[in-house]
């Protein structure tokens, strides 16, 4: 489950853009936060430190194709990020263009809203 979450994070922050200009970047902390949609989508919490560490808190999840929840993959879940997948992350941070502001205009209905902090 960690894995998949972290695939996330990692491809929405691809998804900001690259800038070919790299600086060097640190960070405090990187958060992931879902919201709810209309529909099973799940609803979660993800913070990445930069001493490595995952805080997980997943508040919904729903067994494929039900709308009952699956209590077993739901709570407070904790991890530690390999030297490899952090530097995949930096990596990641360091071709966002910070400069660039991206917002939907127009989010309705079709998925949950993902925001994402990097202090």
């Amino acid at each position: 489950m960690y894995k998949r979450l972290l695939l996330l994070i990692f491809l929405l922050l691809n998804i900001y853009g690259c800038d070919q200009n790299k600086t060097n970047i640190s960070f405090e902390k990187v958060i992931l936060h879902t919201e709810m949609c209309l529909g099973t989508c799940p609803i979660y919490h993800l913070e990445i430190n930069n001493d490595k560490q995952i805080k997980l808190f997943v508040e919904e999840f729903y067994i494929e194709q039900s709308f009952e929840k699956d209590l077993s993959r739901m709570g407070y879940f904790t991890g530690k990020l390999s030297e490899k997948e952090f530097l995949y992350l930096i990596n990641l941070l360091e071709d966002i263009d910070f400069n660039e502001n991206k917002t939907i205009e127009n989010h309705c209905c079709d998925g949950s809203l993902k925001t994402i902090s990097i202090y």
